[in-house]
This record gives C-alpha cells, structure tokens and sequence, in this order.
C-alpha cells in the first residue's frame, strides 16, 4: 500500500496567518490596560503567542498524523471528558465578572475555559453519529426498506450530550455559548440528512427551552428588548453601554481607519481583547481592516467546506462540516455584535480573540481534519496485467429497447338508437382466380422418326407436297406470276 500525504497546506497557511493576526491585534488592544496597570509592554499577548509555538501547534501536527480508526475511538472519551469539565466548573471553577467558567490555576496561565472544548467535543461526537448512521443503513438487506430499526440510536445519543453540554453550559451562567452548541447541533444533523420534522421540533424545543431560562432572569430579557432602542441616553449609559460604544468607535473609523494605536473604544470597553477585539480593528484599520480579518476567516470556512464535498469518508466530512459550521457561526454573531447589528454576548471571534483555550480547541479540531484528509487520500496500487489486452473484460452491449407498436385510435361514433341504427354494410367478396389449365404435355415417341431417303418415292411426294403449299400462299397473298407473265 503507498501512503500520499493530504494535508492541506492551504488550510494551515490561513490558520497561521489567522492566528498572528490575532496575536498582533490583542497586543495593540491590550497595551492601553496595560499602561493603566503600571506594566511597561502587555504579556499577555505574548504569552498567547508563546503557548500556541510550544502546546497548540505541536499538538496539531500530532493529531493530524493520526489514523482514522483511532480518532474514531477517541471520540466517546473526549466527549465524556468535556461533560465531566463542564460538570466540575459551578463547583471548582475560577469566578470572574460574576460568571463562573474557567478551570485552573487562578493569576497563572494554566487556565481553561471548559465549554470551549465542549464545542469540539460535539462537533467529532455528532460526526462519528451521523456517520455510524449512514454506514448502519447503507448494510440493509431489503432495499425496499426505507429505514432501519436501531440506526437512529447512533445520532440521538450525541444529540442527548449535546444538550446535556448546553444545560451545565446555562449553570455557568453563559446562555449564548450554551445556544451556540444547541444550533450547532441542530445544524450538524439538517446537513447531515437527518428528517426535517425532526430537526425542526427540535429547534423548536430548543428555542422554547432557551426562552424559558431566559426568563428566569429579567436582565437577559432586559438586553435583548432594550438593545434596539440603544440610542436612548437611559441606555447607552445602562445595558446598552458596550454596543453603543462598539458601533460608534466602528463608524468613526470609516473606510481606512482613525489610525494605528489613535482608537478610543479600547480605553472604554471592558472586555476590549476578547469579545470586542473586532471594535478595535475596525476603529483604527478601518473598513480595510475589518474586510480583511475576515475575508481570512472566510478563507477558513470556505476551504473546510471545499474541501468536505471532495471527501469519500463520511466521518471526515462530517467533522470539517461541523467545523465549518463552529467557526462561521461564532465568527458571525461576533461580528454582528461588534458592528451594533446584535446585543452584547460572551462569544470571542476565532483565532482573534485573547483566550488560549479556544485558539488551542480550534487547531486540534484542524489537526483531526487534516487527519481525516490524509486517511482518505491512501490508495493501493494498480496492478498493471490487469490492463493487458487479453484480460481486459469486454463492454457490455446495451439491448435495444422493445418498440410496440401503438394502438390505433378509437373513433367516437355518435350514439344511436336501435331504430335508427344502419346495419353495417358488408364487404363485397372478391371471386377466387381459377387456376389456369395449362395443355398436358404431348407423349415424345419412344423411336425416333426415320426420314425418308431423297429420291425414294416418300421423299419426291413430300416435295410435291410443299411446293404445292407454298404456291397456295403466293396466290392468296398476290404474289403469283404465272409462267410467261
């Protein structure tokens, strides 16, 4: 068997430069707060950029020179491992901002944020389900049979974790990381051909559901309702605070930018480095600079989902569809957020935002997608007898379809009464030819005819004869002379 490499180095190059990027951006977010802290030049930045050199990008070419078949057993324990983090963060977990979501070492960089590796976690369980699933069917026996009994039970499992992540998520409290992973999901199965009125009820229980812990807490309500009325004074300087100043700093900043270090909304904003790194960008780079961050995300997603259609197995696709859905997803409502289009939420934009566990969880699910392109490019070789001329099998020929022939139309007749109803007139028949009676043929004798001998008595009365004869047809024609005429 010959092994060809199938890494993509596209999808590599655009994740670095995605990530230094991200690395330049927080740096030029974060020396503001920096200075206000007393610190001459920001670590944190440098810190970032310093873990993904020495754990993020090693673990990925790790990963991705894995086989399939082992990363398929690695599913179910990461999975496991996710929920078990996420379940251990309302009792273990570091406080801040009156939020409970990091695991860890507090003042340290040995910090995790747990529902970041959930989202993973969901994305390779849901895959390795719906590719179970469709494996399971394709070994039906009976090709009547539309479905197959037990084939369901791959899928649903995930999708029960997956929202059994979203309810630990909601205990943090973090209900937008936690509808995030409950439209992932949902998501993951529309595209992976589950039936439609399934996926719908349970959008639509996940919508209602959502809906009813929002309503627990009137702050979230209060947001969403006043967020469209954020030109109000009462609301810019209340929960509209951080959108107004967002989509201000990203109207100052025009087509080109206020300049690089000269933006204000990172002196105003508080979470400036991480959910509202893109204020920044556009504030001080402009128009120019937000096209460009994210025309490379794009480039991300877009080569994901190239690259998922090409693809001959189904655990591969799947996977670089779930992340293709992740990063869109979370780098869209970032954005919608930073512009003013959407309210405030705790959802960082990928590669860009400050915050190692998400840079590290999104170049290990890179790292199993690269994996999956390089098992799926081996092929064995081609024995080349096989295309001798003396083995090669010969074409089938196609039988002809069968043309009958079509029946001649059916004449309405205007229907009549028995009265008035003429008897169809016969056809006249034609008299059979009578056999032409040839003459029987005359009986040859059986001895041959002796002729007479000239001078014999016979011989001279036949002569006279024929002279005779001929002279009876000269007179009746005319042509007789008599003798001295």
């Amino acid at each position: 068997m010959t092994r060809v490499t199938g890494r993509d180095p596209l999808l590599t190059a655009l994740a670095s430069l995605a990530t230094v990027l991200g690395v330049f951006f927080v740096w030029n977010a974060a020396y503001v707060q920096s200075a206000a802290e007393g610190k001459v030049f920001p670590m944190d930045p440098i810190i970032t950029l310093l873990q993904f050199l020495c754990v993020a990008l090693p673990l990925y070419f790790w990963v991705s020179s894995q086989k399939e078949s082992r990363l398929r057993q690695w599913v179910v324990p990461a999975g496991v491992l996710s929920f078990l983090l996420l379940a251990a963060v309302p009792l273990v977990g570091i406080k801040r901002n009156n939020a409970r979501r990091w695991l860890g070492l507090e003042a340290t960089p040995l910090v995790i944020q747990p529902a970041e590796f959930a989202k993973l976690g969901i994305v390779l369980a849901l895959a390795l389900g719906l590719a179970l699933y469709w494996e399971r069917r394709a070994q039906r026996t009976n090709p009547k049979a539309r479905r197959l009994p037990g084939a369901a039970k791959y899928w649903v499992w995930p999708t029960v974790g997956t929202f059994l992540m979203a309810g630990a998520v909601i205990a943090q409290p973090d209900m937008d990381t936690a509808a995030v992973m409950a439209l992932m999901s949902v998501l993951m199965l529309w595209m992976g051909g589950i039936n439609r009125r399934v996926v719908l009820t349970l959008l639509t229980g996940g919508v209602v559901l959502l809906l009813a812990v929002a309503a627990t807490a009137p702050y979230r309500f209060e947001r969403m309702i006043k967020h469209f009325d954020r030109e109000n004074i009462a609301v810019r300087e209340g929960v509209g605070y951080q959108t107004a100043i967002s989509s201000d700093a990203i109207n100052r900043g025009n087509l080109f930018g206020v300049g690089f270090t000269e933006g204000q909304a990172k002196v105003k904003l508080p979470e400036v480095t991480s959910d509202y790194i893109m204020t920044t960008v556009g504030e001080e780079f402009g128009f120019v600079g937000f096209l460009i961050a994210f025309c490379v995300i794009a480039g991300i997603v877009g080569r994901l989902w190239y690259l998922s259609l090409r693809m001959n197995g189904l655990f591969g696709r799947f996977v670089l569809q779930g992340l293709c859905v992740w990063m869109a997803l979370q780098a869209g409502l970032n954005l919608m957020m930073a512009n003013g289009t959407l309210w405030t939420m705790g959802l960082p934009m990928p590669f860009f935002s400050d915050g190692f566990s998400s840079l590290l969880a999104l170049w290990i699910g890179l790292g199993v997608a690269q994996a999956c392109l390089r098992e799926d490019a081996v092929y064995e070789p081609v024995d080349e007898s096989f295309f001798a001329e003396e083995e090669r099998p010969r074409p089938v020929k196609r039988a002809r379809p069968v043309r009958r022939p079509q029946p001649a139309p059916v004449r309405k007749t205007r229907p009549q009464t028995l009265a008035t109803r003429r008897p169809a007139p016969q056809a006249k028949r034609r008299p059979a030819p009578q056999p032409v009676r040839k003459p029987a043929p005359r009986p040859r004798a059986k001895t041959p005819v002796r002729r007479p001998m000239p001078g014999s008595p016979q011989f001279q009365s036949m002569q006279r004869e024929a002279a005779y004869a001929s002279g009876r047809d000269r007179r009746r024609n005319g042509r007789t002379r008599l003798p001295g005429a």
